[in-house]
């Protein structure tokens, strides 16, 4: 059981006498009122010819918050007290050497929470071994060193399962405690061994897309928060843009940006890479849901084949039906009504040619028959005349 140690400020009431002047007993439970009065360890601060005393059971023993932090009465109940003093070889006490020694169950996120609100927690404190004062909730949460008590590492924040616990009446968690005690780089460490062992806390998101592999560990564990986005964008993608752009080397940050951006979440040492790249695919239908924040785009601008092939030069082939042949067509796009090459594919082509060859015969015969009637006039003269004798 986690123990604590404060000094006594003071002993409000010690007009009663004792049963017995035994500062010292080692089990004060404090069960009921003879233990409370008589039968637990009693200070003798009297004089004369009786000894007064204060039993360390009532709020008469005040820590330092106006009332006893071990008490039987208080709101979080200490499981055992006694007296500790300076002359029976507890250093680092004040010259008056008297103090409590409290025993405690251990301690969970709701009774911290309690303790954190209450002064006979927050102002009972002691020195510990740098001479910084710790109060009852701070050993619960850090562990302290002390005479010769160390409990320091072992308290309720230093585990790394109660990092995201609140432990304070204003909200605070261990993480944020951490952080405001250590600094960054300590709770940037307890954020990985975190996420080590719970990967699927939403506070991991950033971490887990940050695994060594990348997208290829998103993909493999698609159900993590964050790897969950990034699988889902790299799936929208058509296979052959994801082949041909080799998207599985990128970074993870290309498919989920939002990941490691605002707070709420652990960092880990490396955040992955942002990008703003943009991809043409010719597919007519991609589903990728919502990518944002810095990046991969999807175009869809470009004229281009269903199947999104390119020739040897990288340019995309366009391989989907020509609209048909019409003169709102041929008025935006001429040149397709005179493309030999596409005479059996396009429409428009073979129309466009089938008009320039009929135009062409027509002016042919129309050139013979000039022909004709050139050679063949003759002035009017009679057929045979010149032949005449």
């Amino acid at each position: 059981m986690p123990q604590t140690w404060v000094h006594v400020k003071a002993l409000k009431d010690y007009n009663r006498a004792p049963n017995s002047c035994n500062g010292f007993i080692a089990d004060n439970y404090c069960r009921n009122a003879n233990e409370i009065l008589y039968g637990s360890a009693e200070i003798d601060r009297g004089g004369g010819s009786k000894c007064r005393a204060v039993s360390v059971c009532t709020d008469n023993v005040d820590g330092g918050g106006g009332s006893n932090p071990c008490a039987h009465n208080a709101p979080v109940k200490a499981t055992n007290r006694r007296y500790i003093h300076q002359h029976h070889g507890w250093a680092g006490l004040p010259a008056d050497g008297l103090g409590l020694e409290c025993e405690w169950d251990n301690p969970t996120d709701g009774t911290l929470r309690t303790m954190s609100s209450q002064t006979r927690y927050t102002n009972a404190t002691i020195n510990n071994y740098r001479g910084t004062a710790m109060s009852i909730w701070d050993q619960l949460v850090w562990g302290i060193k002390v005479h010769n008590k160390n409990t320091e590492g072992r308290g309720y924040c230093n585990k790394i399962e109660n990092l995201l616990k609140q432990v304070h009446s204003n909200g605070d968690t261990c993480y944020d405690l951490i952080k405001e005690k250590n600094n960054g780089s300590t709770a940037q460490r307890k954020g990985v061994e975190y996420c080590k062992k719970h990967p699927d806390k939403p506070q991991c998101k950033c971490i887990n897309i940050s695994q060594p592999g990348g997208v290829t560990h998103c993909l493999a564990n698609s159900n993590l928060p964050g790897c969950d986005k990034v699988a889902s964008t790299f799936n929208g993608i058509p296979e052959k843009a994801r082949t041909q752009f080799s998207l599985q080397n990128q970074s993870t940050g290309c498919f989920n940006g939002t990941a490691c951006a605002g707070s709420g979440f652990f960092l880990p040492e490396a955040v992955p890479a942002v990008c703003n790249n943009t991809i043409t695919v010719c597919e007519q239908t991609i589903d990728i849901g919502d990518i944002t924040g810095g990046e991969v785009n999807i175009s869809q601008a470009m004229e281009c084949g269903s199947e999104g092939d390119v020739d040897k030069d990288g340019n995309p082939i366009d391989d989907r039906p020509p609209p048909p042949a019409s003169f709102e067509d041929f008025k935006t796009n001429p040149l397709a009504y005179f493309n030999p090459g596409k005479v059996t594919s396009d429409k428009r082509a073979a129309a466009g040619t089938g008009g320039v060859t009929f135009l062409t015969s027509c002016m042919c015969c129309l050139l013979i028959l000039l022909m004709i009637m050139v050679l063949g006039g003759g002035g009017g003269r009679k057929a045979g005349a010149r032949f005449k004798r």
